[in-house]
């Protein structure tokens, strides 16, 4: 019998080989040379980061948006606004895999 635990875990690691949109996700381990240096120096940073699309961007300034997987209209404008004015000044947006907060914050 299989713990909840193991079946989440084997369901993460598949990511390595799912595409979204036609990008294919990879997985970035913290020994890695692509793992961003300041996520290293947080407590307890994650041991692995699943990434869509440009990895050069995690050495960028970067800022993560967490939302609620179910948006209200006045969220999605709102965190429009934000991110637009973030962009403009330069810092990387990074979202989880969500597909609301992904979207609106992309």
């Amino acid at each position: 019998m299989k713990s909840k635990n193991n079946t989440k875990n084997k369901n993460i690691t598949t990511y390595k080989n799912k595409k979204i949109g036609g990008t294919k996700i990879e997985k970035i381990k913290i020994e890695d040379a692509d793992y961003p240096e300041r996520l290293k120096e947080i407590e307890n940073p994650p041991k692995q980061l699943y990434i869509e699309g440009n990895k050069q961007l995690l050495q960028t300034n970067t800022l993560s948006i967490i939302g609620s997987r179910i948006c209200t209209t006045e969220g999605i404008e709102r965190t429009e606004k934000f991110v637009k004015k973030l962009v403009e000044k330069n810092i990387t947006i990074a979202s989880g895999l969500a597909k609301r907060n992904r979207h609106c914050s992309t």
